[in-house]
């Protein structure tokens, strides 16, 4: 099954580019960086964030380091689940 964590196609956000807008949202594809954030970012974008972005904005610590326990800060955060760990 295709799901936010998989990856399924979605609607990009105000925040993505153009390019984005046919990408997958979900943790796999976002890290095999064809994919976008919750936020509609790719992975390349978020690593081009400024200093000044980064610290404005912190919703995208949860893509770059995901883990197996639900975020308290970011409840759009993807889970590293054991089906995303055997994939990665």
């Amino acid at each position: 099954a295709r799901d936010g964590v998989l990856g399924r196609a979605g609607p990009a956000s105000a925040h993505a580019t153009s390019t984005s807008s046919t990408r997958e949202v979900g943790l796999i594809p976002f890290l095999r960086g064809t994919g976008i954030d919750d936020q509609g970012r790719s992975l390349e974008e978020i690593l081009n964030m400024n200093f000044d972005e980064m610290e404005m904005v912190h919703n995208y610590i949860q893509w770059i380091f995901p883990t197996q326990e639900r975020s308290m800060f970011n409840r759009n955060a993807p889970l590293l689940t054991p089906d995303v760990q055997k994939v990665c």
